[in-house]
């Protein structure tokens, strides 16, 4: 018996490396294709994720969709709306204080990563860069490691917080460089917590989408640089504020099911 459930464990926990496979799969082949069309990055961005989202929009629905779906009427995720808005601004702006953080003790790596947001177009204001990242990016992703990534991680482990530490490392690791697989790792984590809070990816795409432009509008938009470290510091502090609200939320959700079912018995 015991040895069947660490089979079954073992399982679960490549199904959960699977997506993450599956995804990189389907980028080499949106680049190869794409490149005999056009040479905009950005067309090869929106092609994959065209290519990725009904994939992996079905598969999620085919294991929690069903149960979850893509609720964004649902009465908590309305009513907690303004609290992930909040919390994702607060988190763009908190990533850039860890951006100052890495110039100073990773200067190489931090080197590379401007040199990768230079020639990939990243923040470039054409269309298809603009789509990609911040309407597509976010739903692809977040079908990806909230929606299918985490659910397998969590039936390994039988633990939300490793599922959650496992799902945000692959999406450090999708990143693929140093500095940005940091600071994703970091927001993957917030927002596998708002997924877990509000049961549905449907949270996971609202932050995500929001971190996302937000982050466009500051790489296009100059901010004087007397606010521009209060800002960050604020974002981090608020950050942490939001997500230990959502704790709350979710502590209290859970109190008043146990309740009931006391009540019931």
């Amino acid at each position: 018996m015991e040895n069947s459930r660490k089979r079954i464990r073992i399982s679960w926990f490549l199904l959960g490396v699977l997506p993450f496979v599956i995804s990189l799969g389907i980028q080499i082949v949106a680049v190869m294709v794409g490149s005999e069309v056009t040479r905009d990055m950005g067309m090869y961005m929106v092609f994959y994720q065209v290519l990725a989202i009904p994939i992996f929009g079905l598969w999620y629905y085919l294991g929690e969709g069903k149960k979850q779906g893509f609720r964004s009427t649902k009465e908590g995720l309305r009513q907690g709306f303004g609290l992930l808005v909040v919390t994702a601004l607060a988190l763009q702006f908190g990533s850039s204080l860890f951006l100052i953080f890495a110039q100073i003790v990773m200067p190489g790596f931090m080197q590379e990563y401007l040199e990768l947001v230079e020639t990939s177009g990243l923040g470039s204001l054409t269309f298809s860069m603009i789509f990609y990242t911040v309407i597509l990016a976010p739903i692809g992703e977040e079908l990806i490691f909230r929606g299918v990534t985490m659910r397998y991680f969590k039936g390994a482990s039988g633990k939300f917080w490793i599922a959650n530490v496992l799902q945000a490392a692959l999406f450090g690791l999708y990143h693929m460089n140093v500095i940005q697989g940091l600071y994703t790792f970091i927001l993957g984590l917030a927002m596998g917590y708002a997924v877990r809070t509000y049961g549905t990816v449907t949270a996971g795409i609202v932050m995500h989408i929001v971190i996302n432009g937000s982050g466009y509008l500051l790489m296009n938009v100059q901010i004087p640089a007397v606010f521009t470290l209060a800002l960050e510091v604020a974002g981090a502090v608020i950050a942490v504020w939001g997500i230990c609200k959502m704790k709350e939320k979710k502590r209290a959700e859970e109190e008043r099911e146990m309740s009931e079912m006391t009540g019931d018995e």
